[in-house]
């Protein structure tokens, strides 16, 4: 259903709108939120799938801190459903101009990825 159809069909189309837009702004802030954590405690690698990290402003904005499955998170942000999810903030990001989301994904794209295997080397992401 396009979005003019929503709207007007009055069977919860806002609803679903509100709903996506919402997630999208969620996954925003995520993102540059995962991007800082990234920098300053894993030295430029991606997490591993498993792993979990203490994160403040993760469930909500103002929110404290939550124990997060970080390398689930970017797992799922990146890989499932066929990347919808990211290019729906990268689309959003290059749209509204917003620098900060911008250059949050951008450092992401540089960083190695790690092996499953505790001591292995990383991968350069491509």
């Amino acid at each position: 259903m396009c979005v003019t159809c929503a709207l007007h069909s009055g069977h919860g189309g806002r609803d679903r709108i509100d709903l996506a837009f919402e997630r999208r702004m969620e996954d925003t802030r995520k993102v540059v939120i995962f991007a800082k954590h990234v920098q300053e405690n894993c030295d430029g690698n991606l997490p591993r799938q498993r792993d979990c990290a203490e994160l403040e402003g993760w469930d909500r904005e103002s929110a404290g801190t939550s124990r997060v499955q970080v390398g689930r998170w970017w797992y799922d942000f990146t890989i499932r459903n066929d990347d919808a999810r990211k290019k729906r903030v990268v689309e959003a990001a290059a749209r509204d101009d917003d620098t900060k989301t911008q250059e949050a994904l951008q450092y992401l794209a540089t960083c190695a990825k790690r092996d499953e295997k505790k001591g292995g080397p990383p991968k350069r992401s491509r």
